[in-house]
């Protein structure tokens, strides 16, 4: 299975243009993708889960994910199957320096 998906810049103003409906996105560094995650729809939304990464870059974020340039994503009926084909697609143990690419998990701080 092959991915080929547009991406965007990794900021606020792209950000707020991502939409608000489950699906899985892919956070790259450049062409290099970095993290794949999974938005379950309701409030967890592919939007929202962006907003809670940059907001988390403002707040201190690991090295890896500090280095995020761009963003992309898609809807999908099941966002964790989708997610694991994503993952799989890209390189699985390949991205993310050595490490399988999983859902990202991020806390938006207060």
């Amino acid at each position: 299975m092959s991915v080929v998906i547009p991406k965007w810049r990794f900021n606020a103003k792209m950000v707020a243009d991502a939409p608000e409906h489950k699906g899985v996105y892919v956070l790259w560094a450049n062409g290099t993708p970095l993290a794949v995650g999974h938005a379950r729809g309701g409030a967890d939304s592919v939007r929202s889960r962006l907003l809670a990464h940059l907001a988390h870059l403002a707040h201190g974020a690991e090295a890896r994910l500090r280095q995020v340039t761009h963003y992309s994503w898609e809807l999908c009926q099941d966002p964790l199957r989708r997610a694991a084909q994503v993952a799989e697609a890209l390189g699985g143990d390949a991205c993310a320096a050595g490490k399988r690419i999983e859902r990202t998990r991020v806390v938006a701080q207060a």
